[in-house]
């Protein structure tokens, strides 16, 4: 994708790529919304807003021990603020008066600061990525009019239990202030929407049960034994791409792709193909190891129950169609947001059609955006690489209509292989070309594979004589 300079107020001046990036991605859209952004794009204060956001990556502030409670607190109390408010009736008006400043400071948190250890474009991409996603969140809750209320609640904050309501209005302020914290952050943690209308009251499926819910110390016991197990995967997964010897440019900060033109084709594919399953795999390791930990902050700390805790991913090699995959064996923690951004604007003008596309659409943009963080700039093959999967959906749904039979079994299975895992290839290449994919997440130094399982294994080989 090409950006070309956009000259706002003194001369010379342009935003930040992310800025024309914008524009640029929703033209394919609409040329329309293309222009329009532009338009705004050349108005100075708009522009100066973009930069404070989105900085030049010339600008970014290198990540100190001094200024890392700063970043912290502008990305987080803004949002934790306004899931307080969005958990009380009546806070419509405030909440909407404070969505842009939290916007702005949640993009500023997020964006300004630069990592600089060997796994730095991974972190800078994580942190980006992050922070899109939270000033999303950030105009989900400042917009919905009536705010969040869980299922067993008549409104935001009040429970259906006259006698736990009554409970509730004779607290104390502190005993309120409290609640009120805990409300915030149950929500903060709880993207999926587990007992809450936009989840569990919006056709939320969730994967398989495999921990004893009914025993707490049990399901501590094995949360631990998961974390520590994901970990040992998680190292092996990335020390793989870091010491694969055939695309020496995959694990450094300048990145490099995933298809090695030195190698025949099908050498070429298999390894193509090992880099992006290890690479996919990391991710749904690491994003369950931070799942779990915070199971265990708030299972263990705060009393919740474990079955606010179900699994984040279900065994998705076993999927049987792609509805199984996307809807119930993959994490539904960003559902309601790519359905804010992409599902419900199109669904509401071209029906179920657009909310498919829109969603996956919106997931391809927001994950493209994010290479801003890693210096990068949004690339189309990302976009479409994630809204292709919408191809899937809209094929067995049309094979519904048609035979009345839904895909499943052997054929549902290799579909999904093939859509997912391998036409997925794209989406991990465009990462690895930026540097984020071969970057580890776990440091060199930290490495048992790397420290201690590698070497051993370098020395029993050549000990065999075979090296």
């Amino acid at each position: 994708m090409e950006f070309e300079k956009v000259a706002t107020g003194p001369a010379g001046y342009d935003p930040p790529l992310i800025g024309y990036g914008l524009a640029t991605s929703f033209s394919s859209l609409s040329a329309a919304a293309h222009n329009a952004t532009v338009i705004a794009l050349k108005t100075e204060p708009l522009a100066s807003i973009i930069t404070y956001m989105l900085p030049y990556e010339r600008d970014r502030i290198q990540m100190t021990s001094t200024n890392l409670p700063i970043a912290f607190s502008m990305v987080f109390l803004p949002i934790l603020i306004l899931g307080a408010l969005v958990r009380r009736q009546h806070t419509a008006t405030i909440r909407r008066a404070i969505m842009p400043f939290a916007i702005i400071f949640i993009m500023r948190g997020s964006c300004a600061y630069r990592w600089l250890p060997l796994w730095d474009r991974r972190t800078n991409y994580q942190l980006t990525l992050t922070g899109f996603l939270l000033a999303l969140k950030a105009v989900e809750w400042g917009w919905v009019y009536r705010g969040r209320k869980k299922m067993d609640e008549v409104a935001p904050g009040v429970p259906k239990d006259e006698k736990l309501r009554a409970k509730f209005a004779a607290e104390s302020p502190a005993m309120s202030a409290y609640r009120a914290i805990k409300d915030s952050w149950d929500l903060f943690v709880n993207w999926r929407g587990l007992g809450y209308d936009f989840g569990s009251g919006n056709g939320l499926k969730l994967p398989s049960i495999y921990k004893d819910e009914n025993n707490r110390a049990k399901w501590l016991a094995r949360t631990v034994q998961d974390i520590v197990a994901r970990y040992l995967v998680l190292d092996v997964l990335g020390s793989f791409i870091f010491l694969q010897p055939w695309l020496p440019d995959v694990p450094t900060l300048k990145g490099g792709t995933i298809w090695s033109d030195e190698l025949s084709l099908i050498p070429r594919f298999l390894l193509g193909t090992a880099i992006h399953i290890c690479f996919a795999e990391s991710i749904m390791q690491f994003g369950s190891i931070v799942y779990d930990v915070n199971s265990l902050f708030c299972v263990g700390l705060l009393g919740q129950s474990p079955k606010r805790w179900p699994p984040l991913f279900g065994n998705y090699w076993t999927s049987t169609s792609f509805g199984d995959y996307w809807s119930t064996k993959w994490h539904q923690v960003l559902r309601q947001s790519f359905l804010v951004l992409g599902g419900y604007p199109l669904g509401a003008v071209f029906g179920t059609l657009g909310m498919v596309i829109g969603t996956f659409y919106a997931s391809g943009l927001l994950h493209s955006w994010a290479f801003y963080g890693s210096g990068g700039k949004p690339e189309d093959a990302m976009v479409w690489s994630f809204t292709a999967q919408a191809l899937g959906l809209i094929c067995e749904r049309t094979y519904y209509k048609v035979t009345g039979k839904r895909v499943n079994g052997w054929f549902g299975n290799i579909a999904v292989i093939l859509g997912v895992f391998l036409g997925g290839q794209h989406c991990t290449d465009t990462w690895a070309r930026n540097g984020v994919a071969g970057t580890t997440i776990i440091p060199p130094s930290a490495s048992l594979t790397i420290q201690v399982l590698w070497p051993n294994i370098l020395k029993f080989v050549k000990n065999l004589g075979l090296a």
